[in-house]
């Protein structure tokens, strides 16, 4: 017999918990189910620190009705141990993923919460002695992989050695004032900010150039002894510029005269054109940029908007750069009239959105698919089932729906542990994925049950990748 042995210690996490908040009671949640059975040891180690003078109190089988019933008496300052998982409803039927209840208790309690589960950090948790799940997935594979090459089992032996890190959100120990010096040695941060003058240098040090530049005009301009009213005219362009270049948060800064040429660039532009502001001075954009390959820009849009003297609003365009990648680029700006309303021309600025639509090109992906897999959520399967409902009804089409789940995965989970469970559901999600037609539509509904929309299919022809499926 063997197997991988989750190594996991609450009780370490429990006394840095009651150090870090002053106090010498924790509340432990807990759950009975069959899967829990393995926290009573943790709960009695815990106890059993009698020389720590630590009290311990459980709280067995907690659902997010019944949290503030249970946990209102205790001082907000008193730490909780999320050991257990919470239930949905009182009936006990069902556990929330470790992944949600965590987020679901520090919305409805004050008190700080301390966890060995690295799924939960991120959620509202402080962090505490986290079990490494990524040495005990190796140990889980090495272990299947000896299994295969045909040795037996009795003959492996159980992993019993696991690794646990010191690990904690850096937002919630600023939340409770707890001083970074006073962690445990090699403790681990995340979700560090970067200080603001560091994350804004480059601007900052645009607009403390700019007001140089703003004031050396003007003592330029008294010294020379232009007007009163020329000096405050061009002060107030100035600041009208500066003020439009902090607001857009812009790394180039442009102006348009009242033929569509460049009349000023303030900014770097050789990363974007090759040339340099002023060589730019002087051309009309489309002439000046349609031989640039890299670049990808609505021209067209950019006659229509400048011919009906439209302002620019979040115009869009694309550069390939010399790494092959793509960096996206936005350009505001508005049309400038004198006081007879007589066109003179744009100003605007120029700033990179590349990090931006990244970002939100992963959230919308994370979305829509699940995590592990890489498959389709459900979710997003029952969207893409309605839609192939309605096309079948207007275009008299055939479409087949199909659901699979795995046998005995459960024998998977209690040999080599969830961890690897895991790892087979997303080779397996890879091998039918190279087994279907693009125009089909595989997703992983839950646990091990995946749904497959079969596109353009009958039931006949539906029945026969089935069971190549299955076969595989």
């Amino acid at each position: 017999m063997t197997g991988v042995v989750e190594d996991r210690s609450i009780v370490e996490t429990a006394i840095e918990a009651t150090r870090q908040t002053w106090t010498n009671t924790v509340v432990v949640i807990n759950d009975t189910s069959e899967q829990s059975k393995a926290n009573l040891e943790q709960i009695a180690a815990i106890k059993q620190r009698s020389q720590q003078s630590l009290k311990v109190e459980v709280i067995n089988d907690l659902s997010p009705k019944d949290v503030k019933a249970e946990l209102s008496n205790y001082p907000p300052s008193i730490p909780i141990v999320l050991l257990g998982q919470l239930h949905e409803s009182r009936d006990r039927r069902q556990l929330i993923d470790p992944s949600l209840d965590a987020q679901i208790l520090s919305k409805l309690i004050p008190n700080p919460i301390y966890t060995d589960n690295s799924v939960r950090l991120g959620n509202g948790v402080v962090g505490g002695k986290i079990f490494d799940t990524e040495y005990h997935v190796r140990q889980g594979v090495e272990l299947a992989h000896k299994i295969l090459q045909g040795v037996k089992p009795d003959e492996i032996g159980p992993f019993f050695t696991g690794k646990n890190r010191w690990i904690f959100d850096y937002r919630q120990l600023l939340k409770r004032n707890v001083k970074l010096e006073l962690l445990p040695k090699d403790s681990e941060l995340l979700y560090v900010e970067t200080p603001v003058y560091v994350k804004y240098r480059p601007l900052i040090l645009l607009a403390g150039f700019s007001l140089f530049a703003s004031l050396l005009t003007i003592i330029l301009l008294i010294r020379r002894g232009r007007k009163r009213e020329l000096a405050n005219q061009v002060l107030q362009e100035n600041e009208q510029r500066y003020k439009d270049l902090a607001e857009a948060g812009a790394n180039v800064f442009w102006e348009l005269d009242k033929h569509l040429k460049y009349s000023y660039i303030s900014g770097s532009t050789e990363d974007l054109c090759g040339l340099n502001p002023s060589a730019m001075k002087g051309h009309y954009p489309p002439l000046l940029h349609q031989s640039n390959s890299q670049l990808d820009v609505d021209w067209d849009m950019f006659e229509r908007i400048t011919e009906t003297r439209q302002p620019f609003k979040n115009f869009t365009f694309s550069l390939q750069d010399r790494n092959k990648g793509i960096r996206i680029f936005k350009v505001n700006g508005n049309p400038l009239f004198d006081e007879e309303h007589n066109f003179l021309g744009y100003r605007g600025v120029k700033q990179e959105i590349t990090a931006e639509q990244n970002l939100y090109q992963k959230i919308a992906y994370q979305a829509a698919y699940d995590d592990l897999t890489g498959l389709l959520n459900r979710r997003e399967f029952n969207q893409k089932l309605e839609y192939s409902v309605q096309k079948a009804q207007k275009y008299h089409t055939e479409s087949v729906l199909c659901y699979l789940d795995l046998d005995r995965f459960k024998i998977v989970n209690d040999t080599a542990g969830h961890l690897v469970g895991d790892r087979l559901l997303s080779e397996l999600a890879q091998l039918l994925k190279g087994m279907i037609r693009k125009e089909d539509t595989l997703g992983r509904l839950g646990g091990d049950e995946f749904g497959l929309l079969l596109e353009g299919c009958s039931i006949t022809e539906a029945g026969i990748v089935c069971e190549q499926l299955i076969r595989t």
